[in-house]
């Protein structure tokens, strides 16, 4: 088990968590906890479960979870997603970090993308409408009485 570095970010509520002591460099000081998570199980170099990183950052094993998928989602973390057996004989989820490349330093608001309408060509689509004929059938088909009969010019031709 680790040792913890005696920070706790945020200090107090839902949010708070504690740092291991492996994360204790000048270089993880400012990191997410997403990105504190990846780091740790990359350090271990052992697949992490739920429980693990719940124990070791002291969150709510609902929140580790969270954290885990979306570890995977990173497009800059090199991760896999397996199956381990489990002590108490079932099995369990775990995440392995096999390395994390450089993170972007850009202000999260350039991620944001400004919607640019897209410039269609031509005029806009007209809709066809169906021949009369069959907007009459429609109309008589959504009106017509329960056994009632097809009148003969709406009736298929060839008395099919």
């Amino acid at each position: 088990m680790d040792e913890y570095t005696g920070l706790r970010r945020p200090l107090t509520g839902a949010d708070a968590y504690r740092i291991p002591a492996s994360l204790a460099g000048e270089k993880y000081r400012e990191l997410p906890l997403c990105m504190l998570v990846a780091w740790w199980i990359f350090l271990r170099h052992t697949p992490s479960t739920v429980r693990e990183v719940s124990e070791a950052f002291h969150i709510s094993a609902r929140r580790a979870g969270d954290l885990l998928l979306y570890i995977g989602s990173l497009p800059h973390v090199d991760s896999e997603r397996r199956w381990i057996p489990s002590p108490s004989g079932g099995r369990c989820r775990a995440v392995t970090v096999a390395g994390i490349g450089p993170v972007s330093t850009r202000n999260p608001r350039e991620y944001i993308s400004r919607r640019v309408p897209v410039k269609r060509e031509g005029p806009a689509a007209r809709r066809v409408l169906p021949p009369v004929s069959i907007r009459n059938l429609r109309t008589w088909m959504v009106s017509r009485k329960p056994g009632e009969r097809v009148p003969h010019e709406y009736a298929p031709v060839g008395g099919g």
